[in-house]
């Protein structure tokens, strides 16, 4: 379906029919630890009852489980372990479909016939004290996590009047004048297709010779010995670093190539080949199955001019468009227009911007409704169950068990209701389930408001049951690091 119809989803086609022909790219290799599941759409089913994509063979295993009550969906598949979360990423491929919910598919065997809501973490050093909402303009206390320690944050919130229907613009517009719209602010963005110029031009494409290979061997040791202080939390400004580590003493210690081992990142030796290459692009997260689509985020290849106009217009669009969520349960028809009239915003922003790539708009709006959608779906679900759980032990003072059991015989959060008998299958053990409300749902007041007590209970949540990252994630975290190092200029002196 073209983006003229589903409000961006097919950005490969809108890429191709508002970007000129440009020279044959270089297609080039890349290391990096490969995703252990499918992105074969064709080994996916659609599960009708929550709109959620599972591989075949973990739907059939799921069915198996389910024969007493079918109507249930498992969505995240984790093993329970003593305090540690063993979850399988799963695959998302955002804005392939119209369905408000969110989509998960593939994950490993062995963790087919567990709990949905079972992701525990490290066992927290000390309890925090109770949590109580703070009045007025600070609105929630919430937990979260440090070095393993439940930490409390406060979150300011914003009470000023949301959007209303009538002031959403291009809600109220008919199909043509969307459309016009829409193609004007396509013809306006920059058509920077890539972040990496054609195959023949040689000022980019040209190999280092030996000097220049040397030069950069030195540059490229002296940010991995500064981003090795910053973890051992020592400091050297940088002209203590030059004169601490001369040439001769880089060269013989193999330009502490050894240093990436321990960090998040490293620089791609193939990108290092090339004169044309900034060491930002050189720079790349590493696949530590956190990230949405990993694989493409590290072939696009974008300067850091290209990635902060993204994070700078990834962040207007989402708030710009937070109105997006009151049109998440509407019919399918409805939800396209509004999909429509989003997508419209999304390229009028993006117009703006000279640095950003194409490809990154169309990428960033799918996976910002992608986002939107996950919240949607399947945290409600989540927090919907935690907080049932909260109202009997905190407030009607039920032991945990028994609540569960209580919920599971009145068939409340039936949703949940599978996840729910697998925790009851672990008494006397204590399940996932029991971990989690322990440590981050515990201590909340039981005085509070049921708003604020969801709020808190919905931040504990996202801590336990971790979202896959963006690109958005993928970009704001690498611009930071090369912030840290030196390897950009700070934004503030841009």
């Amino acid at each position: 379906m073209s983006p003229d119809v589903d409000g961006g989803t097919q950005a490969a086609s809108e890429e191709a029919s508002a970007a000129p022909a440009r020279g044959k790219q270089r297609k080039l290799k890349y290391k990096g630890q490969k995703k252990s599941w499918t992105r074969d759409p064709a080994k996916w089913s659609v599960q009708e009852d929550e709109g959620l994509i599972l591989q075949e063979k973990t739907h059939k295993q799921l069915e198996r489980l389910l024969v007493s009550d079918p109507s249930v969906v498992c969505k995240k598949v984790l093993l329970i372990g003593k305090g540690v979360d063993t979850m399988n990423p799963q695959q998302n491929d955002p804005g392939r479909s119209n369905s408000p919910i969110s989509h998960d598919g593939g994950r490993s065997e062995e963790a087919t016939e567990t709990s949905v809501v079972v992701a525990t973490g490290t066992s927290p050093a000390e309890k925090t004290p109770k949590i109580q909402s703070p009045p007025t303009s600070v609105d929630v206390c919430s937990i979260s996590q440090d070095n393993g320690e439940l930490v409390k944050i406060v979150h300011v919130i914003d009470h000023k009047q949301e959007q209303g229907p009538g002031e959403i613009e291009g809600l109220d517009w008919d199909q043509a004048k969307l459309n016009e719209e829409i193609r004007r602010c396509t013809g306006q963005l920059n058509q920077l297709k890539c972040g990496l110029p054609p195959d023949d031009d040689e000022s980019f494409w040209s190999q280092h010779d030996d000097e220049q290979r040397e030069k950069l061997n030195e540059q490229l040791a002296l940010y991995r010995i500064k981003y090795h202080m910053i973890l051992q939390e020592e400091q050297l400004d940088d002209a203590e670093l030059i004169q601490n580590y001369p040439p001769h003493i880089l060269e013989e210690e193999g330009y502490f190539v050894d240093y990436e081992e321990e960090f998040e990142w490293y620089f791609e030796p193939e990108y290092c080949n090339y004169v044309g290459f900034q060491d930002y692009q050189r720079l790349v997260l590493r696949d530590n199955a956190e990230y949405l689509h990993w694989g493409d985020y590290h072939e696009i290849k974008s300067t850091f001019q290209n990635d902060r106009e993204f994070v700078e217009f990834y962040e207007r669009l989402s708030s710009k468009t937070k109105w997006i969520v009151k049109f998440l349960g509407v019919s399918d028809s409805e939800r396209q227009r509004i999909q429509r009239v989003a997508y419209y915003q999304a390229v009028k922003i993006a117009a703006e911007y000279h640095n950003i790539i194409t490809r990154l708009v169309y990428r960033g709006f799918d996976e910002y409704k992608w986002s939107v959608s996950y919240d949607f779906s399947w945290y409600n679900k989540i927090a919907n169950l935690y907080f049932e759980i909260w109202k009997r032990v905190a407030r009607q003072k039920v032991d945990f068990i028994t609540a569960l059991k209580e919920m599971y015989a009145q068939d409340i959060c039936p949703k949940c209701r599978f996840d729910i008998k697998l925790e009851l299958d672990y008494i006397p053990r204590s399940g996932g389930m029991k971990f989690n409300y322990d440590n981050y749902i515990a201590d909340i007041d039981e005085t509070v408001q049921d708003s604020e007590a969801y709020s808190l209970i919905m931040e504990a949540v996202k801590i336990f049951v971790p979202k896959l990252k963006t690109y958005y994630d993928y970009a704001k975290k690498k611009l930071d690091i090369a912030e840290k190092i030196g390897v950009i200029p700070p934004k503030a002196a841009c």
